[in-house]
């Protein structure tokens, strides 16, 4: 099954949520979230809950004491913390390949006169730049063409937003306290289980029905439970709000799954609960139906040498023998494409790290979930899911806004497609968008 990301946004209401690029109305707190792969958006009406009248302390405990947000309990956290580490050495390499890419050209976005042709680069530097114009977004249009200023911005966006990720997994590895200030940097805790994320009811000890008078769930809908977080304030008590069970829906394997609800195949792979509104924490919740498969991959791939980590080449040196060898494992019967990247969690993990404010800072843009369009304008899918998707977003042919501006350098998945490409770097990537030789 094709994967899926998503972003929860908190509306003033704290019970409508919105996902993309697109906003509703505040008179109007509904809940928006991709379903991605075809499925298109599925929409829930929701009124306002009696979550300010009172709160309690949440089960994540007292921000102020909490040093470690790696808050995974079960079999899949040693995946997720050699992930993490992994996380910030890929984003570190994309940060280097892209000061290479953005040092070919210019303030005007022309090419520097010892740059323009390929010959003139380094393997790294080509790679570099050609690769975000294939993952990404087009950086140059021609000499002198009016769109050049436009895409070199576009490419010092993406830089400055692998530097705030990167340096935030510093911080968070090196265990170095990032303190909560107003509109500032929240703090984040990371899920592999719903249980541990969700509740079926309130502080009140009401389910969501009973506390709101509305269904909790339509047919092929998800269920609502609630969630935990911390308000503004370090040491206040937490508030409740209302969220879908995301997870769950798509989760046969979950407590909260109810065998007699089909499930509704979202393919929802993580979800991330930003903070908004005075809340002081986020939440990363990563579904536990993925867990066994990601696991069972990255343990295929470091047995048989196909591992991201025994793949990588540094900036100016050469593959070894051994990566070589690999290398000619990946380009064989026409080469593996860039959907292989997904199998591995990092890419995950890296995808919703650009959903949150926690790891991208204030300085940045959090990234979306954009989707492609038919020719009648009907949602068909996301870059998680379909490569022709991801292609066409990068070319800037589909996936566009309203006003017709593509918004490759705004996906989290073309991000995180870039990140593992410049990574598993003793191959090429961005020719056919298949391993192919490095030459």
């Amino acid at each position: 099954m094709a994967g899926l990301c998503l972003t929860l946004l908190f509306l003033p209401s704290l019970l409508g949520i919105l996902c993309g690029v697109s906003s509703a109305p505040a008179a109007q707190p509904d809940l928006w979230f991709h379903a991605g792969d075809g499925h298109g958006d599925i929409h829930l009406h929701s009124t306002t809950a009696r979550l300010n009248a009172t709160s309690l302390i949440g089960r994540s405990g007292s921000l102020s004491k909490r040093e470690v947000f790696n808050q995974c309990s079960n079999g899949f956290a040693p995946l997720l913390g050699s992930s993490l580490q992994d996380a910030h050495d890929i984003l570190s390499n994309m940060v280097a390949h892209l000061e290479l890419a953005v040092g070919l050209f210019d303030a005007a976005g022309e090419f520097l006169p010892d740059k323009g042709a390929v010959a003139k680069r380094t393997f790294d530097e080509n790679n570099a730049m050609m690769s975000y114009y294939a993952f990404i977004a087009r950086p140059w249009f021609g000499v002198a063409d009016s769109r050049n200023r436009a895409g070199y911005k576009k490419m010092v966006g993406t830089l400055d937003l692998a530097r705030a990720i990167k340096e935030q997994l510093r911080n968070y590895l090196e265990g170095i306290r990032v303190p909560w200030t107003t509109n500032g940097i929240p703090y984040v805790s990371i899920y592999c289980n719903d249980l541990e994320t969700f509740s079926p009811t309130n502080q009140e000890g009401y389910t969501y029905t009973e506390d709101t008078g509305n269904p909790n769930r339509k047919p092929d809908k998800p269920k609502r439970y609630w969630v935990s977080a911390s308000q503004e304030s370090i040491g206040r008590d937490n508030v409740w709000y209302g969220v879908p069970g995301l997870c769950n829906h798509a989760d046969v394997k979950s407590g909260f799954t109810n065998p007699a609800i089909p499930v509704f195949p979202t393919g929802v792979r993580g979800i991330t609960f930003p903070s908004r509104d005075g809340l002081a924490e986020e939440k990363i919740l990563f579904c536990p139906t993925w867990q066994p498969s990601w696991t069972a991959f990255d343990n295929a791939r470091t047995n048989d040498g196909l591992h991201y980590r025994a793949m990588h080449v540094p900036i100016g040196g050469t593959p070894t023998e051994r990566q070589r060898e690999l290398a000619r494992d990946l380009a064989s019967n026409g080469g593996r494409n860039v959907m292989w990247f997904k199998n591995f969690f990092v890419k995950t993990l890296i995808h919703e790290s650009t959903h949150a404010t926690a790891f991208t800072t204030t300085r940045s843009t959090k990234l979306v979930d954009v989707y492609c369009t038919d020719d009648k304008g009907k949602r068909t899918g996301t870059p998680s899911g379909d490569m022709r998707c991801q292609i066409d977003i990068a070319k800037g042919v589909n996936g566009k806004d309203p006003l017709g501006n593509a918004q490759g350098h705004l996906d989290a998945e073309c991000f995180a497609t870039y990140a593992i490409a410049t990574y598993i770097n003793n191959v090429l990537w961005f020719k056919n968008y298949r391993a192919q030789d490095r030459g």
